[in-house]
């Protein structure tokens, strides 16, 4: 996915770019990874053209890692959830549900350090790829 934004800021080889949110942004991979400011997007990418702020760009958005985020948003809550159902079998219905309850909290948090930590890795960031004229 391509999208259009001017630089705003520039720190080594990672710029924050301000995007208008478009249509592609309701099904955008890196969902997670842009903010809200004033109505725009700013989203942090990965620097190849040495873009300056200012600078009209193309973004690209690898949807390569929306498989990969959704998996770990929630794929590792529901497996632990799902665990701590089976190996509660046999309990009373209310341990049941704190083991289960317990193994959704601990996929939750397990998810967002793994979050905290791939966010900022070169293959999940979007990719600053042409200047516009």
């Amino acid at each position: 996915m391509i999208e259009k934004g001017k630089v705003i800021k520039v720190a080594g080889d990672i710029a924050e770019i301000s995007i208008v949110p478009g249509d592609a942004c309701r099904s955008c991979p890196a969902c997670g990874s842009c903010r809200l400011n004033e109505g725009l997007r700013v989203i942090s990418a990965y620097n190849l053209i040495k873009a300056q702020p200012g600078d009209l760009v193309k973004i690209e958005v690898a949807e390569k890692g929306g498989l990969r985020a959704a998996f770990i948003i929630f794929g590792i809550p529901i497996v632990l959830a799902i665990t701590g159902l089976i190996i509660s079998a046999g309990l009373i219905e209310i341990y049941r549900i704190l083991i289960t309850v317990g193994g959704l909290i601990m996929g939750l948090i397990i998810a967002k350090i793994i979050d905290r930590t791939v966010k900022t890795k070169r293959n999940f960031m979007p990719n600053v790829i042409d200047k516009e004229s």
